[in-house]
């Protein structure tokens, strides 16, 4: 029987209006600040080595998950823009891998194999998680294997367009613009207006300008050794203090009092630091605004914005291509409708 999942009303007057405040998680062996900052200030739907275990310690299991994602995904057009969503997910994720191990390696002064341990093992630990999870059929568990071993195969090249891709990623910010600051619009997609091409497209001219503004007169501009460690020192001090109330919910929605901000300047600060790794984490964070932007059209709620305890957030994150992947499944051989489980 599944316990009740929190209305979370939604954050309407700023630009996080995709956002819901989460109530207190329910108990869990893991003390919430510290599952906070290993949830969301890994970016919440990135995989990590150690996420699986906290997951099988802290998480719900795979049904619940399910019944909560399904009730909020069955509308062909936000399953498709979520695949989409997933292999964006996918592919930052393993950029960032790659970085983190390069970083290892240089660190410890070993090897490439010791540069490859970082991705190998979360490609590890969150297939075996995948391919556990009973309750999904086994075509749904495959298909989420192979698009980790996909992602994970693409690890090493990824890196090397990131400059290219984040003028690319541009269209996709300036979405999530157009549908939270501007029509400050949540992910229920209620009362929205009309989707206007027009301004988007000049939306998307504006932030061409600054980021060829930014490789003209910013780029390498914080690239020295101090320069990085004051950058990357004061993100991780920040990133530790908003993770503790993600939505912003205390702090009446305010930008910069939430991690999802990264997502819309993370480019900018990869670019003056020179550091890849910091646009492929900002990334993750992006990603997630963009399926609250899927959300939105499809006028059916986020999910993650609806759950009410962190056990709950951590499984829809762990599961997630599972969860992706059966919801499709099920609409292709039985329609719409609410998960079997449930």
């Amino acid at each position: 029987r599944l316990r009740p999942i929190s209305s979370a009303p939604f954050v309407a007057s700023h630009w996080v209006g995709f956002m819901a405040s989460s109530s207190p998680s329910s108990s869990s062996p893991v003390p919430e600040p510290l599952l906070k900052v290993l949830l969301y200030g890994g970016a919440p739907f990135f995989g990590w080595p150690f996420k699986p275990a906290f997951n099988a310690v802290a998480g719900e299991k795979y049904e619940r998950a399910y019944a909560h994602f399904r009730r909020d995904h069955q509308d062909p057009f936000n399953l498709f823009f979520h695949c989409l969503c997933l292999v964006f997910q996918l592919g930052f994720n393993y950029g960032l891998l790659s970085e983190v191990g390069k970083a290892v390696a240089k660190l410890t002064g070993s090897g490439e194999k010791v540069a490859d341990l970082v991705p190998m093992a979360t490609t590890a630990a969150w297939s075996w998680t995948l391919l556990r999870a009973r309750n999904a059929p086994l075509v749904v568990r495959i298909a989420s294997v192979a698009a980790l071993g996909l992602a994970h195969s693409l690890r090493n090249s990824i890196p090397e367009w990131w400059r290219e891709l984040s003028w690319a990623t541009g269209v996709v910010e300036m979405m999530a613009v157009q549908v939270f600051v501007i029509n400050k619009g949540d992910t229920s997609g209620r009362g929205r207006p009309p989707f206007n091409l027009r301004q988007l497209l000049g939306l998307v001219a504006v932030r061409s300008a600054l980021r060829l503004g930014a490789e003209r007169c910013a780029a390498g501009s914080l690239a020295s050794a101090r320069a990085r460690l004051v950058v990357n020192a004061l993100l991780a001090t920040w990133m530790a203090k908003v993770v503790q109330d993600p939505f912003a919910a205390k702090s009446g929605g305010k930008a910069t009092k939430t991690p999802f901000v990264l997502g819309l300047v993370g480019w900018l600060l990869a670019v003056a630091t020179e550091q890849p790794w910091l646009y492929f984490y900002s990334g993750g964070f992006l990603a997630s605004m963009t399926q609250g932007v899927a959300h939105h059209y499809a006028g059916e709620e986020s999910t993650l914005t609806q759950l009410a305890s962190l056990p709950d957030e951590l499984a829809h994150t762990t599961f997630f291509p599972n969860l992706l992947f059966h919801s499709v499944y099920q609409s292709l051989t039985s329609g719409k409708g609410p998960a079997p489980c449930s």
